[in-house]
């Protein structure tokens, strides 16, 4: 075999490699999604197990007699009560005098759809207008990833898209993480093609409706990319600060109300915080590194103790600082998925419908950010993402995807552990949320420093 042969075999070869993680990771969808659905089937009509319990929680959240306040309002038993919150909110002079989860600037973006449902006068068509628009919203990654040079992949958008949990769990709540999902994924999609102003647009305009998502910086850091860094910084801190100023009379009064519930809400203490529909592994870190600290507090008599938010920081500077010494050294899209995951599920309170962020890694690992629509194979396949996330951090990132993308409608009463009928039980895939993220975290973060040593020896 000459040269030239042997450089078409192998050119060949490297046309052919890209369908097998992303091909795998579709197989893999569709007898996940086959056998949630199945189980909830089972469930439901075998075992007698409240669907409300293991896809959502109090779907029945009127009032005393199950009705809704208003005919108008709801969709049969279920009102949305985390859409008309808000609604009522803007209705209200101070709605954070009495607690109050959004900040100004974000409260106002349910105000299209309330004015909606005032000029039709039915607050009804307002819902339906928000739940059409938000399921849309989180639709756009897989329609995206759906697309190839074969023509649209219509099993792909219903498999990934309308059967995945992270849409029904969403619109289940009627909640606004709807809306954050193509911000997410126009967030991932320019950072690894390493088009940082876009990504700082999309990481400002997350940051100002849930300011925790400026954790979002972190491939700026890592990756020296100091004037978008410092950018990101201002803008997202500075768009904050104008709604406070905007929308408020007094804003030191409602920023100090805000914080003081945000805390309130973040501790594993209150009810949200011990709910099984908290996602968030900090509790159960928490609870690990209190093990040491127990065995010491009885050897030398002392009451050291960590509290979640001790743990979060603890846990996030663990994990990144070693990515922050490597540089530029580390993978993007690893960074990616890690800034995501710590945005979205690292805060000590993070209920099950954060697991939209999800559908993000689910469409690039389908579809590569660095093809176009006449080539096949996803980010996992991608000749510019090989070198550095080994088949076991591959594996991990597949395994977290699946299991936050299609949730088994299947009681965690059943995990030994878990069983307490003293409180509504949660799906077992929820709880394995966290710990499979942080799982995948620690191998992407030792393969950036096992390659990093690698190329400093040769």
């Amino acid at each position: 075999m000459n040269t030239t042969d042997l450089s078409h075999e192998l050119q060949n070869n490297e046309n052919k490699a890209p369908t097998n993680m992303g091909r795998l990771f579709v197989n893999l969808g569709s007898i996940c999604a086959a056998f949630s659905f199945f189980s909830l089937w089972i469930g439901a009509f075998y075992l007698k197990i409240p669907m409300d319990s293991v896809i959502g929680f109090g779907w029945n959240d009127g009032s005393a007699d199950g009705k809704c306040p208003s005919t108008l309002q709801g969709i049969g038993l279920h009102c949305f009560s985390d859409y008309y919150t808000p609604v009522q909110a803007l209705h209200m002079t101070n709605p954070w005098e009495s607690g109050y989860a959004y900040t100004p600037l974000a409260g106002k973006l349910f105000l299209p759809f309330d004015l909606l449902g005032q000029v039709l006068n039915s607050p009804r068509i307002g819902l339906i207008a928000y739940l059409v628009s938000g399921s849309l919203c989180v639709l756009i990654p897989t329609i995206w990833a759906s697309r190839s040079s074969a023509g649209f992949s219509f099993p792909i958008l219903v498999i990934f898209g309308i059967f995945a949990t992270p849409l029904i769990n969403a619109f289940d709540r009627g909640s606004f993480v709807m809306f954050i999902t193509p911000l997410l994924f126009a967030y991932a999609l320019n950072v690894c093609r390493q088009n940082w102003n876009f990504a700082i647009i999309a990481l400002t305009l997350l940051s100002a409706i849930k300011p925790q998502f400026i954790v979002l910086l972190l491939p700026f850091l890592v990756h020296r990319q100091w004037f978008y860094l410092q950018r990101g910084l201002r803008w997202s801190i500075g768009l904050n600060v104008l709604g406070f100023i905007a929308f408020t009379s007094e804003p030191i009064v409602v920023f100090k109300q805000w914080l003081n519930f945000a805390i309130a809400y973040n501790d594993p203490s209150q009810a949200y915080g011990s709910s099984r529909a908290n996602i968030s592994p900090i509790r159960l870190l928490s609870e690990i590194l209190s093990l040491p600290l127990k065995v010491i507090n009885q050897i030398a008599g002392s009451q050291l103790s960590i509290n979640s938010m001790q743990t979060t920081i603890l846990v996030t500077l663990t994990l990144v600082l070693p990515l922050i010494i490597i540089g530029k050294k580390s993978n993007l899209f690893g960074l990616t998925i890690i800034s995501m995951v710590i945005a979205s599920i690292f805060i000590p309170t993070s209920n099950y419908y954060y697991q939209v962020f999800a559908v993000v890694p689910a469409a690039m690992i389908i579809r590569s950010p660095h093809t176009d629509t006449s080539k096949t194979g996803g980010i996992l396949d991608d000749h510019m993402f090989q070198s550095n996330i080994s088949w076991l951090a591959k594996w991990a990132i597949l395994i977290a995807t699946l299991n936050s993308c299609f949730n088994l409608a299947i009681s965690d009463n059943l995990l030994p552990f878990m069983a307490d009928i003293s409180k509504m039980p949660g799906n077992v895939s929820r709880f394995f949320v966290g710990p499979t993220w942080v799982i995948t975290i620690v191998f992407i973060v030792v393969d950036s420093v096992l390659t990093s040593r690698k190329n400093r020896t040769q």
